[in-house]
């Protein structure tokens, strides 16, 4: 037998084999999320600056073209956005003449909002937990 690593695994018993088996299975799933976290949040700085940079170029074209959703899909900025002009037709749709929000309106645009920068957030971190928690145990489990 070979005194590297994989002799040494070799050598070892069921309970060695099977804490090391684990401890790969568990490294590439983190390592598949690592990846894919990076991508995703990478794809939504992007997304988000060319979304804002878009915005800013034309701000009121924004609103008229705004049906090209695939184009800034991955942007959390987007998504807010689309978010906020919901609230918005919903809070102005039905009324003659020129729109105008009431406090109540104001409100209930401010809880969209809220709620859907709060859906960025947590879509953002999700997958992150696993991180962690892999990251505090695994020391240990080859004790």
């Amino acid at each position: 037998m070979s005194n590297g690593f994989l002799g040494s695994v070799a050598q070892s018993g069921f309970v060695g084999q099977a804490i090391v088996a684990f401890l790969l299975l568990v490294s590439v799933y983190v390592w598949a999320i690592i990846i894919y976290k990076t991508a995703t949040v990478r794809r939504a700085g992007r997304r988000g600056a060319e979304f804002l940079e878009a915005f800013h170029a034309d701000p009121n074209g924004m609103v008229r073209h705004f049906a090209d959703r695939q184009r800034f899909e991955a942007s959390p900025v987007a998504a807010v956005f689309e978010a906020g002009l919901a609230e918005l037709s919903l809070a102005a749709g039905g009324r003659g003449g020129e729109p105008r929000l009431s406090p109540m309106d104001v409100d209930a645009l401010d809880r969209g909002l809220d709620r859907a920068i709060s859906e960025q957030i947590l879509d953002l971190r999700s997958h992150l937990i696993i991180l962690a928690t892999t990251c505090g145990i695994a020391p240990f489990v080859g004790l």
